[in-house]
């Protein structure tokens, strides 16, 4: 029996051997291509490391320029609103100085027409009497017309005589 299982063992190892040998060479053929896709793997990781890498650093320098131009925006923004403030506060004041003025202008002008009232009733009074003096110089002269009428009436009624 120990020799029917060796030949057994041996007629088996000779079908199986040459298979055995090819799937040996196939599995050496796969590892041999898995090796070269870990690789690529690899170096496809490495690049992506280092396109990481540098896009992390200009990220880092895009932040930076951004931080930058946010702090002089800030600092314009605030000087932008200093001179606003300082501005209206001018403004401010310049429209108090004209809001004075333009009291004291409708002072004056409310003395002018009280000046004006008190000089054209003056005028309308010196006018009056102007008139009155006038009619009274009419009167004067209609009588100084009478007057020399009665004259020339007079020296020639002396002359009929």
């Amino acid at each position: 029996m120990a020799s029917t299982v060796k030949g057994a063992a041996g007629a088996v190892g000779r079908i199986l051997l040459p298979r055995l040998d090819s799937i040996d060479g196939e599995l050496k053929s796969i590892n041999t291509r898995i090796d070269s896709v870990n690789t690529r793997i690899d170096s496809v990781n490495s690049r992506i490391d280092s396109s990481t890498n540098e896009l992390r650093a200009e990220i880092k320098a895009v932040d930076i320029k951004v931080s930058e131009m946010d702090k002089r925006l800030t600092t314009r923004i605030d000087s932008v609103d200093g001179k606003i403030g300082s501005l209206r506060n001018e403004m401010s004041s310049e429209i108090d100085s004209v809001r004075t003025e333009v009291g004291s202008v409708r002072s004056e002008v409310g003395s002018v027409r009280n000046e004006m009232s008190s000089t054209r009733s003056e005028l309308l009074a010196g006018m009056s009497r102007v008139e009155q003096k006038v009619d009274s110089l009419a009167g004067r002269f209609d009588m100084i017309k009478d007057v020399e009428e009665l004259k020339v009436k007079v020296a020639e009624l002396e002359k009929r005589r």
